[in-house]
């Protein structure tokens, strides 16, 4: 509680914000999950949300000035651990959530991201502090997905993914960002990832996964993570998605990926989502895809994958349609033939 009065005391002053918010990140974070729980729902009732996003701000406004980088990053540390969702993402997590959200975290994020863009440290923190704001379900995730695409998080995040294309850490949390914003299958779920490839997010997913891969588990994982999100939907804006994904490389640095990471249960997961959303439908450019993915390795990594994350089976119907063919390569591959039976 003392904290709180003093950052609002001493909003002018870089020194005392990124010390403020410092203390305020170490009291958020912790193994002892009902302490730290307990502790980041006093904080927040003391107000620290709010002042934790006002130093946000402050570091957004003040840009590359001499050491400033130092609150920008504090600042974004500790409201990331003040909105983080715990193991069991209870209603307590949804509400500090939303209270970020509506206390402008969202918008002071993306301005801070444009202000650094030349700093990856600040770049990876603001890419996860916008994943951590857009987790989670229901009407109230989907309207801060809604409020982050409207304050430019999407070309924030490519622009950080394009100019920090070798640092692991802004590749893996940029590719969260995305995915979750993009998540969801509420109305507005498919015009999100229209904007996403919009802005540029398919190229630069799979220039994440080209890059870094195959020697990050977590780039994989989240990088095959975004590329299902932006490929799923039933909206009319989904083939071209699924084509313009295909055309960057999706299929091709998704397989790398899983082969890369065999024992990574998210890894196979995701990529075998990635796979089936790409390749699903039975369209002629539908099986144009699903030919070019077999002849990419896509049949051996799905069935390689087995049944990870309940995915192998649902790629593997998806890769093979209902051309027997390839059914045949599947199963040649090591997949089991129960999979195409008919329910």
């Amino acid at each position: 509680e003392a904290l709180v009065p003093a950052l609002r005391c001493h909003a002018e002053s870089d020194a005392v914000q990124e010390q403020g918010c410092g203390a305020l990140r170490n009291l958020c974070v912790g193994s002892d999950s009902a302490g730290v729980t307990s502790r980041r729902g006093r904080a927040a009732g003391a107000g620290a949300i709010e002042v934790a996003v006002a130093a946000v701000a402050r570091g957004a406004r003040r840009g590359v000035a001499r050491g400033v980088e130092a609150l920008q990053l504090q600042a974004l540390a500790a409201l990331n651990n003040l909105a983080w969702v715990g193991a069991d993402g209870d209603a307590d997590d949804s509400a500090r959530r939303g209270l970020a959200v509506g206390a402008g975290a969202l918008e002071a994020v993306c301005s801070c991201l444009g202000a650094a863009r030349g700093v990856a440290s600040v770049q990876e923190n603001g890419c996860w502090v916008l994943g951590t704001l857009c987790a989670g379900d229901g009407a109230e995730a989907a309207a801060a997905r809604e409020r982050a695409v409207a304050a430019g998080a999407l070309r924030a995040v490519v622009a950080a993914l394009e100019a920090h294309r070798d640092e692991t850490g802004v590749q893996h949390r940029g590719c969260l960002a995305l995915q979750r914003v993009c998540d969801g299958d509420d109305d507005g779920a498919g015009r999100r990832a229209q904007a996403a490839c919009a802005a540029g997010a398919a190229e630069a997913v799979v220039a994440a996964l080209e890059a870094l891969g195959a020697r990050s588990d977590a780039v994989a994982d989240q990088g095959c993570a975004a590329l299902c999100s932006i490929c799923f939907g039933d909206d009319t804006g989904v083939d071209a998605r699924c084509a313009r994904v295909e055309a960057a490389g999706a299929v091709a640095v998704v397989v790398a990926a899983m082969c890369a990471h065999p024992s990574s249960g998210g890894v196979q997961g995701n990529g075998c989502a990635a796979l089936a959303n790409v390749c699903a439908g039975y369209d002629a450019a539908s099986c144009g895809r699903r030919a070019r993915a077999a002849a990419a390795g896509a049949l051996e990594a799905a069935a390689a994958a087995g049944d990870a994350a309940g995915m192998g089976p649902t790629a593997l119907r998806a890769l093979c349609g209902d051309d027997e063919e390839l059914r045949r390569r599947a199963i040649a591959a090591g997949a089991a033939p129960v999979v195409f039976e008919e329910p």
